[in-house]
């Protein structure tokens, strides 16, 4: 008990929504383990594997039946007029605001607000950029804008020492329930995921405490309350927790967040093979006690001949890896690791066992590391149409809106002056919980005089004066002339267009 009361203030609700109007590029794909649902297959030892060289899957299409988001919980818009939102969960990991969750819950997101204390009636809330994200591993950092004082960073366990049996317990948001916390053990350790690209590079912690949607981004502790994973994914064939999740492991975490904190792509090495482990009874007639077969090289589009780091250094189809830098190669996880874990440009000790006629020949072969091909990291810009203000605020003119936009915010006949026709999700107006539908009435900026707001042009030409920081109070009337202020703090310049 003591453990849970400890780190439940280092964790928070993550809560993210995406413009209706961004492209599609931006919108999820598929992630390892969300094949149909939280979740995937498990990564069958003996099957043909993608190296550490293939690039992630570009289309745009999910896949038919398969959810866009896949493990952050969707909020249901009210009507079709509002942008979608997604709760996940995340972890202060500084006491300056930098905050660590998954990237599949702030993917493509226009707005991002962190919610701290989120289970109580008045959660304090800061809006959060994207900072630096990594697809392979989930993992994205946020950056708060306005940080609480005495923020809790957690701590990190070591995760090569956690033991397949040991408590562990999930803090998150399921369903919207803010810091629920599950407890369960670790029921195994380095597993992998498919997806429509193949097996994922990244592996996971396995554990049965219960993860469910709104989990994602949330931290898997140990009984001395220090993170061990990241919780990411499910397997399930409901979509549903059956005791099956997975965690990003603490150490793969720690090695990412410096590259991450900068900003800039996380580089891996490439090796330039399709390879798969050798097959027992193949080892065994070969005179190997194991070995990745080398079954192709990857081929420049163009003249069809083989490319890569690979080629570059001698290896030839056939070719069997034994031993990386010495050690050998006991499984395609252990392999993966040995590569995909190296930066480019790091020189590797390859020896390899080669099949000549009745002969196997063993050479050691030095191979330098190439970048593995991916994707232009991308943040997603706020797309504000043009008539929404840099507040986050959309307002229209009474008279000059249609009978049907009257008629959905419930207007009385003789209503006039300036209607909030839309509140962006996680903006400076609606962390002011401003309300769509009701008219401003006036204003007053820094403690002034107030100003009657009578025209969309007079409130666009107020919001255009303000600078960053400043206090602007809004008098706020729903359609019973009910009265209501609401303080809408300017955010900083860029913080409107960037997230």
């Amino acid at each position: 008990m003591r453990v849970a009361q400890r780190v439940r203030s280092s964790v928070v609700s993550v809560e993210s929504s995406r413009n209706m109007a961004a492209d599609p590029s931006s919108a999820p794909k598929d992630k390892p383990g969300s094949k149909g649902a939280p979740g995937g297959k498990a990564d069958p030892k003996n099957a043909p594997q993608l190296d550490p060289n293939s690039p992630p899957d570009d289309s745009s299409d999910p896949g038919e039946g398969e959810d866009p988001n896949p493990f952050g919980l969707p909020l249901g818009p009210h009507d079709p007029r509002e942008r979608p939102r997604a709760l996940g969960t995340g972890m202060v990991i500084s006491k300056d605001g930098f905050v660590l969750t998954n990237y599949h819950v702030v993917r493509g997101a226009a707005f991002i607000r962190v919610l701290f204390n989120p289970d109580s009636e008045s959660p304090e809330g800061s809006r959060a950029l994207l900072i630096g994200y990594d697809e392979e591993a989930d993992l994205a950092v946020l950056k708060l804008l306005r940080p609480p004082a005495n923020l809790q960073p957690v701590s990190f366990a070591d995760s090569d020492a956690v033991r397949i049996g040991e408590w562990a317990l999930a803090v998150g948001s399921p369903f919207e329930q803010a810091q629920t916390l599950t407890v369960g053990v670790v029921s195994a350790k380095s597993r992998h995921l498919e997806s429509k690209t193949g097996a994922s590079l990244q592996d996971y912690i396995q554990t049965d405490a219960s993860i469910n949607p709104g989990n994602s981004g949330g931290p898997l502790f140990n009984l001395d309350g220090k993170v061990m994973g990241i919780n990411t994914a499910i397997l399930s064939p409901s979509r549903f927790n059956v005791g099956i999740g997975f965690s990003v492991p603490a150490n793969t975490v720690r090695a990412l967040l410096p590259t991450l904190l900068t900003g800039k792509p996380v580089e891996r090495g490439f090796l330039g093979i399709s390879y798969m482990k050798l097959n027992p009874g193949v080892a065994e007639e070969l005179g190997l006690q194991s070995g990745m077969h080398i079954g192709a090289l990857p081929t420049d589009d163009k003249t069809g001949k083989p490319v890569g780091p690979a080629k570059e250094a001698g290896l030839q189809v056939d070719d069997i890896i034994t031993h990386v830098d010495g050690k050998p190669v006991g499984s395609v996880e252990d392999f993966r690791r040995m590569i995909s874990g190296q930066k480019p440009g790091t020189t590797l000790s390859l020896r390899i066992a080669r099949p000549v006629d009745n002969t196997i020949q063993t050479k050691e072969i030095a191979l330098k590391l190439g970048v593995r091909p991916g994707k232009k990291l991308v943040f997603p810009s706020l797309r504000i149409e043009p008539t929404a203000s840099a507040l986050g605020l959309e307002v229209q003119d009474a008279s000059k809106m249609s009978s049907d936009e009257r008629e959905m915010f419930k207007l009385n006949p003789g209503t006039r002056g300036v209607i909030v026709s839309d509140v962006i999700p996680g903006s400076s107006a609606d962390e002011a919980e401003v309300i769509r539908g009701m008219r401003i009435a006036r204003a007053r900026v820094n403690g002034g005089a107030w100003q009657s707001i009578t025209t969309k042009a007079a409130f666009e030409k107020l919001e255009a004066s303000l600078a960053p920081g400043a206090h602007l109070l809004l008098q706020l009337r729903d359609n019973q002339d009910t009265s209501v202020l609401n303080l809408i703090v300017v955010p900083p310049k860029g913080a409107a267009n960037v997230s």
